[in-house]
């Protein structure tokens, strides 16, 4: 989505990084890119990793200190990452976040190749859903529209939104075996670990069994339930 130049990227307080060269520069992104890297993959208006990177450390099941960490996010929404980077340069957090304009794999892809750190823990939250699967409704509300003179069915009577993925397999849809094989890849340098998140049951179900059946992460144990980011 994105044309290839040779000029190097520029990274400013008023402009979000935005790739034109195969690698990013990581000494104009962070302070210290040596440090392990948290990446938040369709990171959107970047709150995850704004709350993480302004956080402290606590006691906590998976071993990451956050203030040693750098903090990278990546989307395709301009809008989102450019009011992502302008809270990050507020908070004064520029030497350890910054956030990406590129495609979720392109941005893998580098991060794999050039970053000089570790890579502690990748997130895919909440990622678009595609549409429920509900076939029999959708062949009803297509057949109702043919026949009547509104052929904008509602998303009531279609049982879907018609502007979400067609599913899972949808090019649209952000998650695919391929990403999380790139991201299995990139993890597995340094044992790091993967997040997922949904709010749509079929959705994280779906990321779940892609994960672990197809590409092989294993699920983390956790003693209690997890309510909050803290106990993360």
């Amino acid at each position: 989505a994105f044309s290839q130049g040779s000029a190097t990227p520029t990274y400013s307080q008023s402009t979000p990084p935005d790739p034109k060269s195969d690698a990013y520069d990581w000494s104009a992104l962070f302070k210290d890119p040596s440090r392990p890297l948290v990446v938040d993959v369709g990171c959107g208006m970047g709150v995850s990793l704004l709350g993480l990177a302004g956080s402290k450390n606590c006691e906590s099941e998976i071993q990451i200190d956050w203030e040693e960490c750098n903090f990278i996010g990546v989307d395709l929404s301009r809008l989102a990452i450019r009011y992502a980077q302008g809270v990050c340069e507020r908070w004064t957090l520029g030497g350890r976040l910054n956030f990406i304009l590129d495609s979720a794999e392109d941005c893998i892809e580098r991060i794999s190749e050039t970053y000089p750190g570790n890579v502690a823990l990748a997130m895919l939250q909440f990622p678009t859903p595609y549409r429920f699967q509900n076939v029999a409704k959708e062949e009803e509300a297509i057949a109702s529209s043919a026949n009547s003179e509104d052929s904008q069915a509602s998303v009531a009577e279609r049982g879907f939104n018609s502007q979400l993925p067609d599913g899972a397999a949808s090019n649209d849809f952000m998650v695919t075996e391929k990403l999380l094989f790139q991201i299995r890849e990139l993890l597995s340098k340094s044992n790091g670990q993967l997040l997922i998140q949904s709010n749509c049951e079929d959705v994280a179900v779906h990321m779940k069994n892609i994960g672990m059946n197809a590409v092989g992460f294993h699920p983390f144990n956790f003693s209690d339930h997890v309510t909050c980011l803290d106990a993360v």
